[in-house]
């Protein structure tokens, strides 16, 4: 990159000065203004070490028996649930596509050129 010869120019003007930083903030814990006057964490709420939760457990995956790698199966199609379609052409008509007019397949060849607004 060149280094400009001009000085760089703010586009953006900001109206006002600095925003005056408050001296000390106050982090204590209160309640919100639209609550029944529960604190978080406080009497009258859940308290999570009240819950009985099980302890997380990681559990290796099963192993794989020598017969349950050969393949037993087919390259048959499974048999399908009544509302199984592998076809948009095997669904019922109210949800299959209309076909396209000529009129239609005409504006959309031609791009809409041919139509005067």
């Amino acid at each position: 990159m060149r280094p400009s010869t001009t000085s760089f120019a703010r586009l953006i003007k900001f109206v006002g000065g600095k925003h005056p930083r408050p001296e000390v903030v106050d982090a204590s814990v209160k309640q919100h203004p639209m609550s029944a006057g529960l604190i978080p964490g406080g009497e009258g709420t859940l308290q999570i070490s009240a819950l009985n939760w099980p302890k997380f457990e990681v559990v290796p995956p099963p192993k794989k028996n020598a017969s349950s790698t050969q393949k037993n199966s087919t390259s048959t199609p499974t048999s399908s649930k009544p509302f199984d379609f592998v076809s948009v052409k095997e669904l019922p008509k109210r949800f299959q596509t209309p076909p396209f007019d000529e009129l239609e397949m005409d504006v959309v060849n031609s791009g809409g050129a041919d139509l005067v607004f």
